[in-house]
């Protein structure tokens, strides 16, 4: 019955668009709070239903929880979380009309180029393919009705809780946002939280790897963002100027694929750094080269210190103004290696500035804004309204870092809260290998990026180094670090089975994700709130 009602939700929630970053998040939302508040339970205790907006979104997105409470009365509380939005469908190409209709697109996913895998799957009837499918409705599907589960029973001693964000796939403002709810829920209902389940599902670790997983944690993201001014001229007399896309492209070959970037934790060995944008930041066609250049780049991190990682790129930054003043030492030219962070160039800047400059930079920020900026490009731009009143108009490299901010984390055993959920786990995978016949690895560190981030155990070094370099912190950016240490929840990620998330193979294997993690749910919630 349970295995029934979450397939049958899954599909009246994959139906439901929720592109990430567009209105359509909210018709993800309204569907999903459709299908609680006709619950039994809610009609009966409404108020125990919510929809939260998140603050300030021009999308004007919404938070949606529902708790349940155990006919024992307690303050344990265990959380199940996921996000509702998806990313966009464009490499469906000709099936793009039912790429979120699984039933549709699983009959005609063979009309699109699959890998062998991908055929493979198909051909076993055990895999439902379609956008949305793994990456997360069946995880929203799965709160919801383990809820429902719960709710007609109520044979347990505390509270269920499941929160359903948006924006996990841009800048996660959902679950940012469920951070001060957490917090009200907390300080109303003096919670004491037991767990956090982010019902992600886990991925393979390489083509036909079929080991299923539970993450005790999950890796960080920093996106490095570098700034280069150069030194303008006439293209006919190029060799007097730094065109700072040289500058750029130094850099970004000495750190595109780096794994001097990668760390490791067991088996797990985070992904080298890839540039996400590289740019010049002239806007109109002239023979003046260019000024200024830009470039992010994602960075997983699963236990370096942002001052280590500032180190490393002050030190790729004077290595490429030494490969630049090699190649420009035949004109007779050199240049001295510039490099600094962003705080270090505010703080110059705001010495000198006449007047407020902290006034001037929300100012500015809120004008990029309105303007229709995102995050990232507003960033590029805060520093170089900032460069504009730097004194010295020489060469140089600033190193800042733009939204959004993961942190990393992962269970202690020297934590109470932790070492509690910990037992539990490894109590579920004996259960599961009895029961079901089922292997389930332990990882670290889920290397996906998720929400799971924003629960707690944040590193007071990391708090300081990054709040004073991400551009628009506390601005048109934040996160609730303070809050995030006063949580401090333990949490793990486990959902179902999943492969190729956001392309257009995705898909969702069917008997694991409905036959048996359910049941491993309830064997966990039920140890948590005995």
């Amino acid at each position: 019955m349970l295995k029934e009602q979450i397939m049958d939700t899954m599909f009246k929630l994959a139906l439901i668009p929720g592109i990430s970053g567009t209105k359509s998040e909210n018709f993800a939302a309204v569907g999903i709070h459709d299908i609680l508040k006709k619950m039994a339970y809610f009609l009966k205790n409404p108020e125990l239903l919510k929809v939260y907006p998140v603050q300030d979104d021009p999308l004007e997105r919404t938070v949606v929880t529902a708790m349940v409470k155990g006919k024992k009365e307690s303050n344990k509380t265990v959380i199940i979380t996921g996000h509702y939005d998806v990313v966009g469908i464009d490499d469906f190409g000709p099936l793009m009309e039912i790429a979120f209709d699984p039933i549709k697109i699983t009959k005609r996913i063979h009309e699109l180029p699959l890998d062998e895998d991908a055929t493979k799957d198909l051909h076993s009837g055990d895999w439902i393919f379609g956008r949305g499918t793994a990456d997360m409705k069946f995880g929203i599907a799965l709160g919801i009705e383990i809820l429902r589960y719960y709710s007609e029973r109520r044979d347990f001693s505390g509270n269920i809780l499941f929160i359903a964000v948006p924006g996990e796939e841009s800048n996660s403002e959902g679950m940012l946002a469920a951070v001060h709810i957490l917090e009200r829920l907390q300080n109303e209902n003096k919670l004491e939280f037991k767990g956090a389940f982010v019902s992600e599902c886990c991925l393979p670790d390489y083509v036909e790897d079929d080991t299923k997983k539970i993450y005790l944690g999950t890796c960080g993201k920093i996106m490095p963002l570098l700034f280069f001014a150069g030194k303008a001229a006439h293209v006919c007399d190029s060799t007097s100027a730094l065109n700072p896309n040289l500058l750029a492209s130094e850099v970004n070959a000495m750190l595109e694929l780096n794994t001097d970037f990668c760390e490791s934790s067991g088996d797990i060995v985070t992904a080298p750094p890839t540039c996400l944008k590289q740019t010049d930041l002239k806007e109109y066609y002239s023979v003046q080269t260019p000024l200024y250049a830009a470039a992010y780049y994602n960075l997983l991190t699963i236990g370096r210190s942002t001052s280590e990682l500032i180190s490393l790129l002050k030190d790729i930054g004077v290595k490429a103004f030494d490969k630049i003043n090699e190649k420009c030492k035949g004109f007779g030219i050199t240049y001295e290696p510039r490099v600094m962070t962003y705080e270090e160039l505010y703080e110059e800047v705001k010495r000198n500035f006449t007047g407020d400059f902290d006034n001037h930079m929300n100012d500015f920020i809120d004008k990029c804004t309105a303007a229709g900026m995102g995050l990232q490009t507003t960033a590029i731009h805060s520093v170089k309204e900032t460069f504009n009143y730097y004194s010295v108009k020489e060469p140089t490299i600033v190193i800042s870092f733009a939204p959004p901010f993961y942190p990393s984390k992962s269970l202690d055993k020297s934590r109470a809260n932790d070492e509690f959920l910990l037992h539990t786990v490894q109590k579920m995978l004996d259960f599961a290998k009895v029961n079901f016949k089922v292997d389930i690895a332990k990882r670290n560190y889920f290397m996906g990026i998720c929400d799971l981030s924003y629960t707690g155990n944040i590193s007071k070094a990391d708090v300081e180094n990054c709040s004073k370099n991400i551009i628009g912190m506390y601005k048109n950016y934040t996160i609730p670090f303070e809050k995030l240490k006063l949580l401090s929840i333990p949490g793990v990620v486990f959902g179902g089975f999943g492969k190729d998330f956001h392309k257009c193979s995705e898909r969702l294997n069917l008997s694991y994700s409905f036959e048996i993690v359910p049941e491993l749910y309830k064997f966990m919630i039920e140890h948590l709130l005995l």
